[in-house]
């Protein structure tokens, strides 16, 4: 593997598609899943892949960038933000920032990896809010609509929940003056 390739796929190979290659075939000659190729390569639309373009392969079994123990991982795709991976991931804003420092909220690539922490205690909002008690049938997206906030605000502001923590019953704090209508 060249310099190049190191820096644009750590701990695996840079391939270039060639004309006739298919992300199947690609993956029978390297011995790999296609599976495994998509994970290393979450932009790539596998049905129409273009001739010259840069994919990853798998290089081995080597750990590049390992989680912790207890954690899980994921690989950022194309189009997701910050608050879309704490949805999936259904893990709160401030244990996701510990696990992942340098993954930055603002400005995620597609392909990055990134640790999902393990479910951790609730603790107290911070300042500047106010108490709100979420309503039956209420969900975090309709919540936020409601509160003219986005759900990446409202994860933020109780950043110990989770997003599947924001039900019907649960307190929560909102930003001050946002339950002014």
């Amino acid at each position: 593997m060249n310099q190049q390739g190191a820096n644009i796929c750590p701990g695996s190979i840079l391939y270039i598609i060639q004309q006739g290659d298919t992300i199947s075939g690609i993956a029978a000659r390297f011995g790999v899943t296609v599976a495994r190729i998509l994970e290393l390569n979450p932009y790539i639309d596998p049905d129409n892949i273009l001739v010259n373009q840069p994919i990853c392969i798998p290089d081995g079994e080597r750990c590049v960038n390992c989680c912790p123990s207890g954690y899980g991982y994921g690989t950022v795709r194309y189009g997701q933000t910050y608050a879309d991976l704490l949805i999936e991931n259904d893990v709160s804003y401030k244990a996701f920032r510990e696990a992942n420092p340098r993954l930055s909220p603002s400005a995620l690539i597609p392909g990055q990896r990134y640790c999902v922490p393990p479910k951790r205690a609730n603790v107290s909002c911070p300042s500047g809010t106010t108490r709100f008690t979420i309503p039956e049938g209420e969900t975090l997206s309709q919540l936020a609509a409601n509160l003219r906030i986005t759900q990446g605000t409202l994860l933020r502001l109780n950043e110990t929940l989770a997003p599947s923590e924001f039900t019907a019953g649960r307190q929560i704090c909102v930003p001050t003056g946002s339950l002014e209508r």
